[in-house]
């Protein structure tokens, strides 16, 4: 049996990858950064209720084509063309500016599948609820940026998106 055979095997070499390939990164308060993907990944499952191995496998590797030098042959090869394909749908073109990059990202996940549509869900909602070391006027544009997140991928996940919906509300009542 190879190792694209074994989802348990398959699961564990992707933690080990994100963990390889953001071994060097922080998020914003100083934590590593590889704690935010296996929190994206315990979201889908938990909150969002999914047993894709691919989907969960690509929600650890979410980041990677985006923010290391990871490209999507190797993660084709590696973890196979559907997996690599989600990442890519989830990757914005750094080359842009800021402003463009947020306009392309939403266009791009509004035309994605649901199982891209529910992985940003949950990178949203993690992103959301861990902002310590943002400004305010970072943490208010982040909270309106995730109205548009979630617009963007309405019908993904019931689940999700009540979380997310929820956790806006907190963070910024109507």
């Amino acid at each position: 049996m190879t190792s694209l055979q074994q989802p348990h095997r398959r699961y564990v070499d992707a933690v080990l990858f994100a963990m390889q390939k953001h071994h060097h990164q922080t998020r914003a308060d100083g934590s590593p950064y590889i704690a935010h993907p296996l929190r994206v990944a315990e979201s889908l499952r938990t909150i969002g209720g999914v047993q894709d191995h691919d989907v969960l496998i690509a929600a650890l590797l979410h980041d990677l084509i985006e923010d290391t030098d990871c490209e999507y042959e190797t993660l084709a090869r590696r973890f196979g063309e559907r997996v690599a394909d989600l990442v890519s749908a989830l990757s914005g073109d750094t080359r842009l500016p800021k402003r463009e990059r947020r306009r392309e990202a939403n266009e791009r996940i509004r035309h994605a599948g649901v199982e891209a549509k529910a992985i940003k869900l949950a990178d949203r909602l993690d992103n959301l609820t861990d902002m310590n070391g943002f400004s305010e006027t970072k943490r208010a544009g982040y909270v309106q940026h995730s109205r548009e997140v979630l617009e963007a991928c309405r019908g993904a996940n019931q689940a999700l998106e009540a979380a997310l919906e929820a956790a806006i509300r907190a963070l910024a009542p109507a």
